[in-house]
């Protein structure tokens, strides 16, 4: 199972650093952008690593919820007979829907911290945007509207990119 998901694992990252340099290079191209890059990746590298830790524990807090709803189904499947015999499918069903229930809750814990993070990536690259434009509207005399309008793309283009490379 690793051996299969360990390649494409490795190769969707490396289209994503490969997507968020270009797109990085290419926002460059904008003169005084490329201050703020440092800034960016010191905030897209402590984002990474809050975000890190969080995945990591609810990944061990599903691999607990699931624990009992395994060991449940395959006792369940060991008394098979005796549990039709006894006429305890009923107890069993509700049993295994509960167990269900509070499997999933981590999943869902999990599905919500991925929106969080993809908010405050959106938030991050809103805050870049409107530092370019505040920069384009003070020093519009001399900034060139070619290059501006060539930057902006790239650079909500790369939040994208971003997501990919830390989910990655």
């Amino acid at each position: 199972m690793t051996d299969g998901e360990l390649p494409n694992a490795l190769i969707g990252e490396a289209i994503s650093a490969s997507g968020a340099v270009v797109g990085a290079l290419m926002s460059a191209s904008a003169s005084f952008l490329p201050a703020s890059i440092p800034a960016v990746l010191g905030a897209v590298y402590a984002i990474q690593k809050v975000c890190l830790r969080m995945f990591r524990q609810i990944r061990l807090l599903d691999l607990e919820a699931k624990a009992p709803l395994h060991c449940h189904f395959a006792k369940t499947l060991d008394g098979l007979v005796s549990i039709g015999a006894f006429g305890w499918v009923d107890n069993f069903q509700e049993q295994h829907l509960r167990l269900l229930d509070q499997s999933q809750k981590p999943h869902y814990l999990l599905f919500c911290v991925q929106r969080w993070f993809q908010v405050v990536l959106d938030l991050l690259v809103a805050g870049l945007v409107a530092l370019l434009l505040t920069i384009v509207v003070q020093l519009r005399a001399s900034v060139n509207p070619g290059l501006v309008g060539f930057g902006l793309p790239n650079i909500v283009s790369i939040n994208v990119n971003l997501a990919d490379l830390i989910k990655q």
